[in-house]
């Protein structure tokens, strides 16, 4: 044999070697036969910040909350405030009075004043946001 020959016929075994690697994975040979049905592909997951709903929540109403302790948008309460207890309570009138919590209100002990706030009616307690002494 030539020299040629040696190295063309050595050129020819040692090239697989030198080329990239195929993806066995990336290259799927399918057969079809008549008796077969094409299948949809599988849809890709959601991205990792997109939060998956999870069967135990429900989109529905929000549970009502317990009456006692369900709380109002803030209002408006006129009144006497009177020391009771450790505590300070709003006279607003004979048979309607007012647990104070959220703020120190000894200061307006004994005076006619207007409280705005957040009623729980359960327990007949405004959350205090704001007081302002009237005449």
């Amino acid at each position: 044999m030539n020299l040629k020959a040696i190295l063309l016929t050595a050129f020819l075994i040692g090239l697989p070697a030198f080329l990239p690697a195929q993806n066995a994975a990336s290259r799927q040979l399918i057969a079809w036969s008549n008796l077969q049905k094409p299948h949809p592909v599988p849809q890709p997951l959601p991205p990792p910040d997109t939060p998956v709903p999870q069967p135990d929540q429900q989109n529905g109403p929000p549970k009502p909350a317990d009456p006692q302790t369900q709380q109002t948008p803030a209002k408006t309460f006129v009144g006497k405030i009177l020391k009771s207890g450790n505590g300070y309570v709003l006279n607003v009138t004979s048979d309607t009075v007012y647990k104070l919590v959220g703020v120190d209100a000894s200061q307006y002990d004994d005076k006619n004043v207007k409280v705005t706030g957040e009623l729980e009616q359960g327990t007949k307690t405004i959350h205090v946001a704001s007081i302002e002494i009237i005449s």
